[in-house]
């Protein structure tokens, strides 16, 4: 579906086919909440880019729409996710340390940025598996950001805070519990989405409680 399909739905709903008492532009923007709802709870705007690394360079810009990362690799080689204090600890820093140099094994997050330690000693490629923050709805032209197999779930929560805007309680309370209900069946049907060919139980190395000497 797209944003202007459900907006015509939710016209007819409200007996306003064209803007009146609920703009366009308000309808959009509760498409938007919606959306980013669905994404903080379910891991489903999955999305990737590709930067190139610089010789001597160790941040990189983050992507713009970033809600948090997946995966990390550097010449396809995935990279392990360290804190600050861990890049302190494998370089040692302090006077008398050094920054150590090589092909990437590790990165760190910090204000916008990805760093690579070691720093890079060549232009590589560097892939971002992540999730996306739905961008902002403003026309029917921009496109949704969560899977079409949860777009229904929009259009309930449009309805539910445009009646309760009208004060319309038990119309309001009927769309907010299916949108609630919604909810509950995207999670349930996306991991079971994740679960299919896979393994029963997948861990990430990520996890693991872990110190320098290795794998507690």
């Amino acid at each position: 579906m797209t944003p202007s399909q459900i907006l015509s739905i939710c016209r007819s709903q409200l007996y306003e086919p064209t803007a009146s008492y609920w703009t366009d532009a308000e309808l959009y923007s509760y498409m938007t909440y919606a959306e980013r709802e669905l994404a903080q709870l379910i891991p489903c705007c999955q999305a990737t880019t590709a930067a190139t690394t610089a010789t001597g360079t160790s941040a990189y810009t983050s992507p713009a729409n970033l809600a948090y990362f997946s995966r990390i690799t550097y010449d396809s080689v995935k990279l392990k996710r360290i804190d600050m204090t861990d890049r302190d600890a494998l370089d040692n820093t302090g006077y008398g340390g050094s920054v150590s140099t090589g092909q990437p094994t590790h990165y760190y997050e910090y204000a916008g940025s990805v760093y690579l330690w070691p720093v890079p000693t060549a232009g590589k490629s560097l892939k971002y598996y992540y999730y996306a923050e739905p961008a902002e709805l403003t026309t029917s032209s921009t496109a949704f950001t969560v899977p079409a197999m949860m777009h229904g779930y929009l259009q309930d929560y449009v309805l539910y805070r445009a009646f309760a805007k009208d004060a319309e309680e038990g119309r309001a309370n009927f769309y907010r519990q299916q949108w609630e209900t919604g909810l509950l069946k995207g999670q349930s049907n996306w991991a079971q989405r994740d679960q299919r060919d896979q393994y029963s139980v997948v861990r990430d190395i990520d996890n693991y409680p872990e110190t320098q000497l290795g794998i507690i």
